[in-house]
């Protein structure tokens, strides 16, 4: 199985949860290896475009603020 069952994969709920925590595009690759996918960091780089920040932020559940929508209340 290679990067295109993996990205095919990643879209349904099969691998809900299985790259939380996954810091870095090699600790991603590595995960997807333990899983029985034939992938290499340079194939993830160039299949998604993302950075290890942005990796980080996808894996991790995290979303980076916009800090225009943020909304300040007072009493």
């Amino acid at each position: 199985m290679g990067i295109e069952k993996l990205l095919e994969d990643l879209k349904g709920d099969k691998l809900a949860g299985k790259f939380q925590g996954c810091e870095s595009i090699d600790e991603f690759v590595a995960q997807a290896k333990a899983l029985g996918y034939d992938i290499d960091a340079e194939e993830v780089e160039r299949a998604t475009d993302l950075s290890d920040e942005a990796l980080g932020v996808i894996t991790g559940g995290a979303r980076p603020i916009d800090p225009t929508k943020i909304i300040y209340t007072t009493c």
